[in-house]
């Protein structure tokens, strides 16, 4: 699950543990990837403002990262724009589980030049025209709280 409001993505495992990460609001622009008790503090609050019920469950482990996202947290799976014969599969922020089929759709289209439906909506176009994706199954909407 994502919720841009919060900037945040997270899922329960198969032991129960609640795993998530989110992100500051802006462009950050450190190079750092060290997590901080800032960085923790502002996930928790996001967190529990989501599911006031993870209010005092202990952390059992925190680490940080780097991750680029598209304004709509989908991926682009394209033709790059102005370099030929250059295809795309980027941006993904939940894309594991995509990538051997995303892979098959996107080396057919490679190679028949026709581009099947299930990855037409994540074209480049999308993000210069504002013609976002407005992911229903994974992203949920959140209360503002920032």
């Amino acid at each position: 699950m994502a919720c841009p409001t919060i900037l945040g993505y997270c899922h329960q495992t198969s032991r129960g543990e609640f795993v998530g990460g989110t992100e500051l609001p802006g462009i950050d622009e450190t190079e750092s990837v060290h997590g901080t008790y800032d960085l923790l503090q502002d996930m928790a609050t996001s967190f529990v403002s989501l599911f006031p019920l993870l209010g005092g469950v202990r952390v059992l482990r925190h680490w940080a990262g780097t991750v680029t996202q598209t304004a709509d947290l989908a991926p682009v799976i394209d033709q790059a724009d102005r370099l030929t014969n250059f295809f795309v599969s980027c941006g993904w922020v939940y894309g594991f589980m995509a990538a051997p089929a995303t892979a098959q759709l996107l080396a057919a289209y490679i190679a028949t030049g026709r581009k099947d439906a299930l990855i037409a909506p994540f074209d480049i176009e999308r993000l210069h025209t504002g013609r976002l994706i407005a992911e229903g199954s994974l992203v949920v909407p959140g209360e503002e709280h920032r």
